[in-house]
């Protein structure tokens, strides 16, 4: 954040080892040691990778939740060693039930623990059979004891700090419904949306997927980082292609492979003052009507200076030179060209018709701005 507003954040896709947690837990810890190496400062994992999504009854057994708790614990005092906020996905037991959990890790502690709010329970999906809805909780959440810490909370109005930015996190099925808890959480806010999803691949999903990711981080003027789970998941019922992907405002910064083997992640710098700016121009972006009473109740968590990345060196994004120009697309460029002659068309007539004008003088000098002024002024008088 000491460089132009920005920071730098991963979405990884780590092989999973289905119903093993001590394994997941050494391949999360390498991609989590890779992208340290990169000086990325926070790094997002899929839905359950500390068990694997795919467990089904096995979710119900014991040893499974111990030995997750076990590998969490493992991440959490390997972290003291690395820069990033690491998120994973565990499944955690509180009071009787079983909460579907992301696991925010940083500087050798857990963070917080965040339940997912919407359980995916159509069609392919059969999640509440397993886990309870966050809604079952108090709004404040709850303090439990889990990985060897005490007073750690279990709820959804966490933000988490990392340098100038902050983040809020959601579960896959959260981002699907009509109000996402990451629009609160935006208001609230978060510029970093981070997603630890399970979204299984079907004709035409992935389009679709995109275009609600790209439209909320439009909407939201915030960072979307969506991590989903890949090779090593059962795919008795499902198939899974490992989707990432990263957008700012609406553009895509960074998309992973599909269907590719083996762990991976992608990386982008997301620019945090840009976003802010956006916001603090947008006057409807506030906290209004019914909101605050709602929204005041979210906990900040302060995790430390973001990561010292050198965004002089190598910097994870593209800079278009020419924004308003359209490049190596002709057909994109002659689109562009006629919008822009059009709206200036428009103008005009409407300005000749209020002030009755029947003529226009215009003075040619040959250069390329008397010569637009012409053909405005003749294609302005042809309507």
């Amino acid at each position: 954040m000491k460089h132009l507003g920005l920071i730098r954040v991963a979405a990884a896709m780590p092989r999973v080892h289905v119903a093993d947690p001590a394994a997941n837990a050494r391949e999360i810890l390498r991609l989590c040691e890779q992208t340290d190496r990169q000086q990325a400062s926070v790094v997002v994992f899929p839905e359950l990778s500390v068990t694997g999504y795919t467990c089904a009854d096995l979710f119900g057994q014991n040893r499974l939740l111990a030995d997750a708790e076990a590998a969490v614990a493992e991440i959490a005092a390997a972290s003291a060693k690395l820069a990033p906020m690491i998120v994973v996905g565990a499944p955690v037991r509180h009071a009787g039930r079983l909460f579907n959990c992301a696991v925010a890790i940083r500087g050798g502690k857990i963070l917080g623990i965040v339940p997912k709010t919407y359980l995916a329970g159509s069609s392919e999906f059969y999640e509440p059979r397993w886990f309870a809805s966050a809604r079952v909780l108090s709004p404040a959440g709850a303090r439990i004891r889990y990985a060897g810490q005490d007073e750690l909370l279990l709820g959804t109005r966490q933000l988490f700090r990392i340098g100038d930015a902050t983040a809020a996190i959601e579960l896959c099925q959260d981002l699907w419904v009509p109000v996402p808890p990451c629009s609160l959480a935006a208001l609230a806010g978060a510029q970093l949306i981070l997603n630890l999803s399970a979204s299984n691949d079907y004709l035409f999903k992935h389009e679709y997927r995109k275009s609600l990711v790209s439209a909320t981080s439009s909407r939201l003027y915030a960072a979307y980082v969506y991590a989903s789970c890949a090779e090593g998941e059962s795919t008795q019922d499902l198939v899974w292609a490992g989707s990432s992907l990263i957008y700012e405002n609406g553009s895509l910064l960074a998309e992973g492979e599909r269907f590719a083997r083996g762990s991976r992640y992608i990386m982008a710098d997301v620019d945090i003052q840009r976003m802010e700016t956006l916001r603090a121009k947008e006057h409807s972006f506030s906290l209004e009507g019914p909101i605050p009473a709602y929204a005041i109740q979210y906990l900040m968590k302060e995790t430390g200076d973001a990561a010292p990345t050198d965004f002089e060196a190598k910097l994870l994004r593209y800079v278009e030179p020419h924004p308003f120009v359209p490049q190596g697309d002709p057909e994109a460029l002659g689109m562009r060209c006629r919008e822009i002659l059009a709206a200036q068309v428009a103008g005009l007539t409407t300005r000749l018709e209020h002030i009755r004008c029947k003529k226009a003088v215009i003075g040619v000098s040959g250069g390329l701005d008397s010569t637009l002024a012409l053909l405005v002024t003749a294609l302005a008088f042809d309507t």
